[in-house]
């Protein structure tokens, strides 16, 4: 056990963080058995299963509590599953929003700052 008093607090850190991934990461993994599990036999709403297994394989990514190359990896074996029992390829929907490479509107205002003066006291 902890003794000073910073241990015991980053162990309750810890306690508390593992506890919030177990329940993200039992999530993704229901999700992404459920894709399989529908996969094996004729669904009609199996893309968009997998869509939502994929969603939550990013966000995980996203919080931090898997690596972003390990969801990746998991995406790209539960598409090729998909794939060879399906016999055709899934579109899976990610949570990413397109990147914009349009500059930002910048204001008249923020062009032209005043000048600030400073009054010397005599």
């Amino acid at each position: 056990m902890p003794i000073t008093k910073s241990a015991i607090k980053a162990m309750k850190q810890s306690r508390k963080a593992n506890d919030r991934n177990k329940v993200v990461k039992a999530d993704y993994k229901a999700k992404v058995k459920a894709v399989k599990k529908e996969s094996a036999g004729d669904s009609k709403n199996l893309g968009k299963l997998a869509s939502l297994a994929v969603q939550s394989l990013d966000k995980a990514a996203k919080n931090g509590v898997i690596h972003k190359r390990t969801a990746a990896r998991k995406k790209s074996r539960l598409a090729k599953a998909l794939e060879r029992t399906t016999g055709k390829s899934i579109e899976l929907n990610s949570i990413k929003e397109p990147v914009s490479l349009a500059k930002p509107k910048v204001s008249a205002k923020s062009k032209t700052t005043p000048k600030k003066t400073i009054k010397k006291e005599a």
